[in-house]
């Protein structure tokens, strides 16, 4: 063991402040910065008899086992809600829903006897029968809270939706809300069921789902009149539920001059406000002063060289580069309540308190104070116009622009982009992300030799993935993904290769894909992993990186110094 002599410097109490050490108080230890600010001292060599980690059970008293069968009972009712047997023990008669103490916490197995140890294999798992009330209380309780708080969330039914059609037909329709506690193929087995007089074309059938709560849209094979689709409003769900049938055709007479309720809603985003070429596009109104980013100003903060979080991500960058110019924390309060927001309903949804990472982002340079105001947004399916003031002359791959825009009107095909969907790409290496760096900042057209003149920026964000969906495998063609714009609407014939779908989890957030490194494919699958968000609030830009590949020349420096001038003056925004 070693004796040292630290120097602690300035406390970092959370990851996205400055400081030279972190003090864990639960476990009383420190997490240096740096490895210069720690002097060993002595080495100090002894020997130990006993396991420092294994500790003996506690003496049994009331009190012990009172804590340790409601621990026991909570356990159960998380761990797939399946009960245990309560047969005894062939050896001694004990009952065998019980625990054994094993380095300081419970673990749990049906047949093993707490007393002897025995492990009885005879014993089988039993169902739901021999579950006691307080272990179903016990289950209530751990139970989502966004299923009690949601409607359409807990079981089927019409709720707020009601049909609100006006055209004499429609071709396309919604069902919903349905079992939320149904697969994706029994949902679509219980639409085609539901809709048995009905022609159907069964391929189009998508299930879709807004938190917990599941429906489904389709295209018919013919259209059918307003009165069927007030006669199928009458018809009972599984036999007792009354669910909404309505009219999703295009330029829905209904929604004229209507805001859409997604982006006047708790989300404040609609995703398909953006889209023109897809089977569902939104026909309401999307006024830009209802979006909550329209006022939002940001600011930077500059991160002082040599501080802890410099360090971090200088050590991170140098794989790509060693020439860090600056580092700028974005401050924008708008987005930061926008994405607390979202990972507290995704926390809710979910009923975990987990899946957030940092990650990198790198994109054309000519968006990022659009980017630091309004947030990372999902591309649209059209290509920029050269005469568009907003999105034209930027060399962009996708429009900035919503789909009123009347410059804005060319589809946006495969162009070796977007591999799996419209959505924001992320990395957990910088290196990926630079390579997606464009229209980087000319600084100097003429730098001397060995020097470089142009600065590149990357983005460091914030992200809460949720619950992220699992691809690890090869496309069957180049663009079967491209137009994916929701996170679940996968198609596993799509796939030579992926996870089942039994094994993948309902109403995801966000892909992971894979990197699957020297069996890659080019084109139809990735070196190294990437993540891919659907919704802007997942997704908090954090800081903003400048560096050049090559050491600066002096007019890189003064533009960076202008810059950082600038910034302790007036802010940015």
């Amino acid at each position: 063991m070693l004796f040292c002599r630290i120097l602690l410097g300035k406390e970092r109490k959370t990851d996205r402040e400055e400081g030279d050490h972190i003090y864990v108080s639960q476990n009383k230890y420190y997490v240096i910065n740096n490895g210069d600010q720690v002097l060993p001292l002595f080495l100090i060599k002894f020997k130990n008899n006993h396991d420092p980690y294994y500790s003996k059970p506690p003496k049994s008293s009331k009190k012990t086992e009172g804590r340790v069968q409601q621990d026991l009972d909570l356990r159960m009712a998380r761990a797939s809600k399946k009960p245990y047997s309560t047969k005894k023990c062939s050896k001694c008669e004990r009952a065998l829903l019980q625990a054994h103490y094993e380095r300081s916490d419970w673990q749990l197995d049906s047949r093993v006897c707490k007393v002897c140890q025995l492990y009885n294999s005879e014993v089988e798992i039993e169902d739901e029968d021999i579950l006691s009330p307080y272990l179903r209380n016990k289950a209530h309780e751990v139970e989502s809270d966004l299923r009690i708080i949601q409607t359409g969330a807990k079981e089927p039914g019409r709720f707020h939706r009601k049909c609100n059609m006006v055209a004499d037909s429609t071709d396309k329709i919604w069902v919903g809300y349905l079992d939320p506690m149904k697969s994706n193929t029994d949902l679509i087995n219980d639409v085609i069921e539901f809709l048995h007089d009905v022609p159907l074309l069964q391929e189009t059938i998508k299930i879709e789902q807004e938190g917990l709560r599941r429906a489904a849209r389709l295209t018919l094979a013919s259209p059918i009149s307003k009165v069927k689709v007030l006669e199928l409003n009458e018809r009972l769900y599984l036999g007792k539920y009354q669910i909404a049938i309505d009219d999703r055709q295009p330029n829905n007479p209904a929604n004229r001059g209507m805001i859409c309720k997604r982006l006047a809603g708790p989300n404040k985003y609609c995703r398909s406000a953006n889209l023109r070429y897809v089977d569902d596009p939104c026909d309401f109104l999307h006024p830009p002063e209802k979006d909550p980013t329209f006022r939002a100003n940001y600011t930077f903060e500059e991160i002082t060289f040599g501080s802890a979080i410099f360090d971090q991500i200088k050590g991170q960058l140098a794989s790509v580069t060693n020439n860090i110019l600056s580092i700028r924390r974005i401050r924008n309060p708008v987005l930061n309540e926008r994405f607390e927001a979202r990972k507290k309903f995704q926390n809710l949804k979910h009923g975990t308190d987990g899946g957030e990472r940092e990650l990198w982002h790198g994109t054309n340079c000519n968006t990022l104070s659009y980017i630091y105001k309004n947030g990372l947004r999902c591309p649209s399916d059209y290509e920029p116009s050269p005469n568009c003031p907003f999105s034209g002359g930027k060399g962009l791959c996708t429009s900035l622009c919503s789909n009123d825009c009347p410059h804005c009107v060319t589809p946006h095909t495969w162009k070796r982009c977007h591999m799996y969907g419209l959505g924001i790409y992320l990395a957990d290496i910088p290196e990926k992300s630079h390579r997606y760096v464009t229209c980087p900042i000319v600084v100097d057209p003429n730098p001397p030799r060995g020097k470089d003149g142009t600065v590149y920026k990357l983005i460091r964000c914030r992200v809460h993935l949720g619950n992220p969906y699992l691809i690890e495998g090869h496309l069957k063609s180049q663009d079967a993904m491209h137009d994916n714009y929701v996170p679940f609407s996968l198609d596993e014939d799509k796939f030579e290769f992926l996870v089942k779908p039994e094994e993948c989890p309902t109403g995801s957030d966000s892909y992971f894909v894979r990197g699957l490194g020297s069996r890659c494919r080019p084109g139809s699958s990735v070196i190294n992993s990437e993540y891919i968000c659907f919704t802007p609030w997942q997704v908090l830009p954090l800081y903003e990186i400048s560096y050049t590949l090559s050491p600066p020349s002096n007019k890189v420096l003064e533009h960076i110094e202008h810059e950082r001038n600038e910034i302790q003056s007036v802010g940015y925004c």
